[in-house]
């Protein structure tokens, strides 16, 4: 059964996590979600660091052992297109402002190092599908960034969704209480329903509540087509009679593949640190200051710990620390090891020196146990 990101005890995972973003999704939701962010030289940002934020924060929440963003390659080289040239046809065009975008949004993925997956010819949402449904099968949870309702269809019992702008996962009964019927008969209902998004015609006067209605009622939309003289309203049994064949192209628009010739492997997909020499530099062009500070590795840090028989002032406590970090210093003396506040203090300084990725020197002045 579908567990996202459940723990047990102490962030024990139930098993390996595999998280797969769509890239355009994420793309769009970050461009809309943030407006007038600009390099001082005038390129927009708004939506790469809208990108880099929400990434940042879902690896932080979620901690996946594996990982990829997958996109789309342009309308036209797909095979829904081929099928049924209107396929997405309606979409206005790109806002300009985002276009000088994309390519940087690459760069982070590539300086993060987390792998991007297209394959020409198919969709995200394929190449999503047929990722999800082979490592499931291997016992991988796989959990699907999105909004697109078209990827409900692949949830199973190692796949669900993760709707993160309104913090929403679906597993199979989220589905089944939305549709009325099991996952893999959502494309059944899009068929007879059609899709706007996508310029999926479906059946005129058929609407998704219905469509999920006569599914769940025929068992398929091959059985609402067949048994469509005993469907209520005549207007709604002449509309499948005379579009039949526009609900099964319809369908087929909306079914996902899970046959996607792609040449990765799981290991392809591990989660790897980021390739600072890359991505701080990066930030800098892009004006992240936040973000370039947060992945700089700090300067060296020495921890000095004395006491009264060091030759310094330890002050009435008997113990003292000193705090090197860089150009930086800090004394804190004074410390009294029979008291708890104090030592948690002290402890806690070190701890955060130690906490920092640069190796780094605890010297200890003292011939205390402490």
């Amino acid at each position: 059964m579908y567990q996202g990101n459940t723990h047990v005890g102490e962030n024990v995972k139930l098993s390996p996590q595999l998280y797969l973003l769509d890239g355009s999704s994420y793309i769009y939701r970050a461009y809309y979600g943030i407006r007038e962010l600009a390099t001082p030289g005038g390129m927009p940002t708004n939506a790469v660091f809208g990108f880099t934020r929400m990434l940042l924060a879902l690896l932080q929440e979620n901690r996946p052992d594996y990982l990829a963003v997958v996109f789309d390659p342009p309308r036209e080289e797909t095979f829904r297109r081929e099928i049924y040239p209107a396929y997405k046809a309606h979409r206005d065009a790109m806002p300009e402002d985002l276009v000088p975008q994309l390519p940087y949004i690459r760069k982070v993925l590539q300086a993060l190092n987390i792998p991007v997956l297209e394959a020409a010819g198919f969709e995200a949402d394929d190449v999503i599908a047929t990722l999800a449904r082979t490592y499931a099968a291997e016992g991988i949870e796989v959990t699907v960034v999105t909004g697109d309702k078209d990827l409900l269809q692949i949830v199973g019992d190692r796949i669900g969704l993760l709707d993160t702008m309104n913090d929403k996962r679906s597993g199979p009964q989220e589905v089944l209480d939305r549709f009325g019927v099991p996952p893999e008969l959502v494309a059944d209902v899009l068929g007879l329903a059609g899709d706007t998004a996508d310029n999926i015609p479906g059946v005129p006067g058929i609407g998704e509540k219905t469509a999920a209605k006569l599914v769940k009622r025929f068992g398929s939309l091959e059985g609402a087509l067949q048994w469509k003289s005993l469907v209520n309203g005549k207007t709604r049994r002449e509309s499948l009679s005379s579009h039949a064949d526009q609900a099964r192209l319809s369908k087929r628009l909306a079914t996902v593949r899970y046959d996607v010739p792609l040449e990765v492997s799981l290991a392809d997909l591990q989660r790897r640190t980021p390739n600072l020499p890359d991505l701080i530099p990066l930030f800098r062009e892009l004006g992240f200051a936040a973000l370039e500070v947060a992945f700089t590795p700090p300067p060296p840090g020495v921890v000095e710990i004395y006491s009264d028989g060091s030759g310094r002032d330890s002050g009435p406590g008997g113990y003292g620390v000193i705090l090197r970090y860089g150009e930086h210093e800090k004394e804190l003396s004074g410390f009294e090891p029979a008291s708890t506040s104090q030592r948690m203090e002290l402890i806690a300084a070190i701890r955060g020196l130690e906490a920092l990725n640069n190796p780094r020197r605890v010297r200890v002045f003292s011939d205390s146990q402490y």
